[in-house]
C-alpha cells in the first residue's frame, strides 16, 4: 500500500504534528509505503521528522529559502503592489485618459478601471499562494514514479492538499484533528464542497465528525479514530513521592499546549487573579496555588507582563518549550486545559494517563474524555470566573484530587489511546477505501 499523508506544517511539538508523525511512523512500520509531504519548511533537526526519517518515511518539505521566496509576509507584498502602482502612473495615466476619451466615463472610473487592471493582472501574482504550487508540482512528481494508493490530508489548514487530490481524482481521506468552529463558516464554506467528495472522514472525535456535519450539510462516511499518547507512564511512575499526604507546597496547576488565543491561557491567567483577588477579601487562600504554563507561543510575552501587571508574577511560572513531559507531570497536581475550542486533546490525554485530575471546558471532544465530577471537573468556555471555581474546589481537596486522577487512569487504559490503536483503525479505513475503488474499477 502506498499512501500519501498531506500537512501545513510542522511548526511545534505536540498536538496536531505528533499525532501526524506517529501515525507516518506507525504505518511505515506496518510495512505501508508513506510519502510524507509537508507545505512549509522545516529544520533538520526538527524532532518529528527525524522520528518519521528514522522510520523509513520518505519525506518532502520546500528549503527554507524557497519557502521565503514563494511566500514572503504580506507587507511585503503589499509593499510591492505599491511601488509597482508607483512605477506605472504614468502608464495608467494614458490608460485612463484613453479610457475616458474613449467612453466617455469620468475620470474617477476611468482611473479606478486602470488600477484595477494591473491589480488583476499582476496582483494574482504578488498574492499567489506559491507554496500550494510548490506542493502541487511535488506531488505530480512524486505520482509520476510513485503513484499512490490514497491521499490523506491531515489538516483543514491545507486546502490545496484537498483540491489537488479531488483535481487529479484521487482515492481522499480527510482527517479533521479539531472540532469545526462554526465562527469560520465562510472560510469552511470554500473547503465543504471538495471534503463532501472525500471518500471518507476520519475525526480525532465525534464531535469532528459532528462539527463537520453542521457546518458543511451531508458529508462521506466517517469514523472516529482518536488521538494516541505516544509515551504513557508505567504505574511504577505514579507512586507519590509524599505516599503519608500531599506534599507540602502550593497546589500546582500546570496548563500543557502551546500559548496561542485558541488555547485560552489567558483565561487561567485571569481565573488565577479572581482567586488571589478573593484571598484578598479573606474568601480564598490562593496563594497556596501556583500555575504552570509548559509550553511556548505568540502569547507569552504578553502573558508574562500581564502578570507582573496583575501581581501574579510569584505564582506563574512559564517554562516554555520542553522534550520531556515526565518532570512536569510528576510535579502536577491539577492539569487546566481552558481552550476555546479543541477535538480529543492528547493534552487531557496525558493528564489522564499520568493520574491527574482535569479541570477543561465543555468544548468539542472534551466531554467525550472528561466525565463531569468524575475524572475532572468541566466549565463553560470564556468563563474565567467558573474555571476559578472548579479549581478552586480541587485545590482545597486532595482526596477529590486523588479520586478524580485515579478514575482518569483507568479510563485512559481501558480507553487503549495508544499509537498501535490508532495506525490499525487507520489502516482499516484505508483498507476499505481500497477496496472499495479497486471495485468501482474493475466493474464493466
Amino acid at each position: 500500500m502506498r499512501v500519501y499523508l498531506l500537512a501545513p506544517d510542522l511548526r511545534t511539538r505536540g498536538g496536531f504534528e505528533a499525532q501526524m508523525s506517529a501515525l507516518a511512523a506507525g504505518l511505515a512500520a506496518e510495512g505501508v509505503q508513506v510519502f510524507v509531504a509537508i507545505r512549509e519548511a522545516v529544520a533538520p533537526d526538527h524532532p518529528y521528522w527525524q522520528r518519521m526519517q528514522q522510520a523509513g518515511v520518505t519525506l518532502s518539505a520546500p528549503p527554507a529559502w524557497l519557502a521565503r521566496l514563494l511566500d514572503p509576509p504580506l507587507a511585503w507584498r503589499q509593499a510591492s503592489m505599491r511601488l509597482l502602482l508607483a512605477l506605472c502612473v504614468p502608464l495608467l495615466l494614458l490608460a485612463a485618459l484613453a479610457d475616458r476619451l474613449r467612453r466617455g466615463r469620468s475620470w474617477a472610473r476611468s482611473w479606478q478601471g486602470a488600477v484595477g487592471w494591473l491589480h488583476g493582472r499582476f496582483g494574482r501574482w504578488l498574492f499567489a499562494d506559491g507554496l500550494s504550487w510548490w506542493l502541487w508540482r511535488r506531488l505530480d512528481r512524486a505520482r509520476r514514479r510513485w503513484p499512490p494508493d490514497l491521499v490523506d490530508v491531515q489538516h483543514s489548514m491545507l486546502p490545496g492538499g484537498l483540491v489537488y487530490a479531488d483535481d487529479r481524482g484521487l482515492p481522499l481521506i480527510y482527517t479533521e484533528y479539531g472540532a469545526p468552529d462554526e465562527g469560520l463558516a465562510s472560510v469552511w464554506a470554500g473547503l465543504c464542497p471538495v471534503i463532501g467528495r472525500a471518500d471518507a472522514i476520519i475525526g480525532r472525535a465525534q464531535a469532528s465528525l459532528d462539527g463537520l456535519q453542521r457546518l458543511c450539510g451531508p458529508i462521506p462516511p466517517g469514523v472516529v479514530v482518536p488521538n494516541a499518547v505516544t509515551s504513557a507512564p508505567a504505574d511504577d511512575a505514579l507512586r507519590p513521592t509524599h505516599p503519608a499526604g500531599p506534599a507540602p507546597g502550593p497546589v500546582i496547576v500546570t496548563a500543557v499546549g502551546r500559548l496561542a488565543p485558541e488555547k485560552g491561557p489567558d483565561l487561567l491567567l485571569a481565573a488565577l487573579r479572581i482567586l488571589h483577588e478573593q484571598e484578598m477579601a479573606g474568601e480564598s487562600p490562593a496563594g497556596a496555588l501556583r500555575v504552570v504554563f509548559a509550553g511556548d507561543g505568540p502569547l507569552r510575552s504578553g502573558l508574562q507582563a500581564q502578570a507582573a501587571a496583575w501581581g501574579l508574577a510569584p505564582y506563574v511560572e512559564f517554562s516554555g518549550a520542553f522534550a520531556d513531559l515526565a518532570p512536569i507531570m510528576q510535579r502536577t497536581d491539577i492539569v487546566a486545559h481552558p481552550t476555546r475550542n479543541d477535538g480529543r486533546s492528547v493534552s487531557v490525554l496525558e493528564a489522564m494517563a499520568w493520574a491527574k485530575p482535569v479541570v477543561a471546558t465543555r468544548v468539542g471532544g472534551l466531554p467525550e474524555l472528561i466525565e463531569e465530577g468524575v475524572n475532572g471537573l468541566l466549565t463553560p468556555p470564556d468563563d474565567p470566573a467558573a474555571l476559578a471555581a472548579a479549581l478552586h474546589r480541587l485545590a482545597q481537596d486532595p482526596d477529590l484530587r486523588r479520586r478524580m486522577g485515579q478514575a482518569g487512569r483507568a479510563r485512559f487504559l481501558a480507553g487503549d489511546f495508544t499509537v498501535a490503536a490508532m495506525v490499525k483503525a487507520t489502516l482499516a479505513v484505508y483498507r476499505q477505501i481500497i477496496v472499495q475503488k479497486s471495485a468501482v474499477g474493475s466493474h464493466p
